[in-house]
């Protein structure tokens, strides 16, 4: 479905220009549309479905529900922990550090949420 201009920049603006999971700033002609609930999993093509997303994370969430992307981004910081001996290394000169919090998306520590 085409979405039409008006409803696309309400989407760009829903997080002051941010991408709803990551917080980065996003360049109205940079924006990816995520849906919420993907339509292959019975969302639809209602505005509420949609979310403002960067490139990165929009392709990192693709299906999933929010909760299966977050753990997504979670399982992939252990393998890369077991899989990567520079990763390692990274962690034991402090460069990469794991903070024990629990995974808040941009959009859920947003004022109006």
């Amino acid at each position: 479905m085409r979405i039409q201009k008006e409803e696309r920049r309400k989407i760009w603006l829903k997080y002051d220009k941010h991408c709803a999971y990551c917080g980065e700033k996003i360049k109205y002609e940079n924006m990816q549309i995520d849906h919420i609930k993907a339509r292959r999993k019975g969302g639809n093509d209602f505005i509420k479905n949609y979310n403002p997303a960067c490139r990165s994370c929009n392709a990192t969430k693709s299906t999933y529900t929010i909760e299966e992307f977050k753990q997504r981004l979670i399982d992939d910081v252990n393998r890369l922990r077991r899989d990567s001996s520079k990763f390692r290394i990274l962690e034991r000169y402090g460069i990469v550090k794991q903070v024990k919090t629990e995974l808040l998306f941009y959009f859920e520590k947003f004022p109006s949420n």
